[in-house]
């Protein structure tokens, strides 16, 4: 059954977190932890569970010295984890997902690593120096070569659904070899723990979204979609190492910033409609994988 486990034994909760593999660093900061508690991910809005939880802190809220602002925290990251599994309904929803190739266990009260193509991991976030909360996040979605695609008899558009940034804790995405239409989600750059998105050989169109918080991203594939507009959000991806997006409608001049990252060492942009400035030009001559 899904539900919620408060531990307030000390050697209980230093064993647990040991089995979490937790830092050296990390043990440091939990070393005066006095109260943990355990999120299942199952606590969702398919079953209701996280409101019977939720009502079993705030009705302990003395016992565990939690405090009116330090529930509120709680309670957020409770909405935080649920909106998650419905996020990924959305998607399920927009994208035909009763016909995709592969499909397991989505939609079901299974927990989310049951889910094919989702992967999570354990995430502890600190509510005071005394107290921490452990859930499990998901942090890699691979559902590429899925048929996933637009409602056509609906008149669709297929897009995935705006808000991607509910997965706040992914590090990898990727939906390659669909045929996912419409724009790329408007709060995508807010996906800032990304580190490999992959959106290849698709049916994408329209301009870059704002960048701006995707600080990890090392990782870049939106080739072989109709992309367009200028490529100027590419300079905000600092730690990008490869970047492909050729064959696409992409038109302007490709940032000089770009040949100035000494991370990049991968840079596709041919059959696109994009102008290079000398360094640009300079710097594709150097590198064996940049290709113009």
């Amino acid at each position: 059954m899904a539900g919620l486990k408060i531990t307030v034994d000390k050697s209980a909760i230093t064993r647990r977190l040991k089995t979490l593999g937790i830092s050296k660093k990390e043990k440091a900061l939990y070393k005066d932890v006095a109260t943990l508690i355990e999120l299942d991910d199952r606590i969702t809005r398919l079953d209701g569970n996280y409101k019977k939880h939720l009502e079993e802190v705030k009705v302990n809220m003395a016992k565990y010295k939690i405090n009116k602002d330090e529930y509120l925290k709680i309670e957020r990251i409770f909405l935080d984890a649920i909106s998650e599994r419905d996020y990924l309904s959305r998607l399920f929803d927009a994208t035909c997902g009763k016909s995709w190739t592969r499909r397991t266990n989505w939609k079901t009260v299974a927990s989310l690593n049951k889910w094919y193509g989702v992967k999570t991991a354990c995430r502890v976030v600190r509510i005071n120096r005394f107290m921490v909360i452990r859930m499990m996040r998901v942090v890699e979605l691979d559902l590429r070569n899925n048929y996933l695609h637009a409602h056509v008899s609906k008149g669709s558009s297929g897009v995935l659904p705006d808000d991607i940034c509910k997965l706040e804790y992914l590090e990898k995405l990727n939906l390659g070899y669909n045929f996912i239409a419409g724009k790329l989600p408007s709060t995508l750059g807010k996906l800032c723990k990304l580190k490999v998105l992959h959106m290849h050989f698709n049916q994408l169109e329209g301009g870059l979204p704002s960048l701006n918080n995707m600080i990890s991203l090392t990782e870049l594939y939106l080739n072989n979609n109709h992309l367009e507009g200028n490529v100027d959000e590419l300079v905000k991806l600092r730690n990008m190492k490869t970047c492909h997006i050729y064959q696409n409608k992409f038109s302007g001049t490709v940032p000089e910033q770009l040949a100035s990252s000494k991370l990049l060492k991968a840079f596709k942009s041919y059959k696109t409609f994009l102008k290079y400035g000398p360094k640009v030009t300079a710097r594709a001559k150097q590198e064996k994988e940049w290709h113009l």
